[in-house]
């Protein structure tokens, strides 16, 4: 497993060599990684209860990474969005209430968002206990 020095050689150039073209386009570009252990993937390596690996070593680098963007009025191809990975905490907190999954969408019990954008109107995570 890599340390947190190690990853940030390699991911600071990587997002410098992408960001720094799109600031000349950009009326807000902004990247905030906070490059910390986290807490709860020490607690959980202490407690020997670690959830999948590649969740708890994807995590076990940073506490979160948020890129938020928005493109010029002058720029004739508009854009605007937001890339928020949320920090393991509220990655392996219990959605289900809050997006259904125990009423009125079933079909959404288990699932944990990774990425929330938009103010929350758009998710990309994943799905735990389910055998689908």
């Amino acid at each position: 497993m890599k340390t947190s020095q190690e990853v940030q050689e390699w991911i600071v150039p990587l997002y410098k060599s992408i960001t720094d073209p799109l600031t000349e386009l950009m009326d807000e570009f902004v990247v905030d990684i906070n490059f910390e252990r986290n807490e709860i993937i020490l607690e959980l390596e202490n407690s020997k209860q670690l959830p999948d690996e590649n969740i708890t070593s994807f995590y076990s680098f940073f506490k979160w990474l948020r890129i938020k963007w928005k493109s010029r009025e002058a720029n004739p191809l508009r854009s605007e969005g937001t890339f928020d990975l949320l920090p393991i905490e509220r990655v392996l907190y219990d959605w289900d209430e809050e997006f259904g999954g125990n009423d009125w969408a079933p079909d959404m019990k288990g699932f944990r968002p990774i990425d929330m954008f938009y103010d929350m109107d758009g998710f990309v995570g994943f799905f735990i206990g389910r055998e689908d």
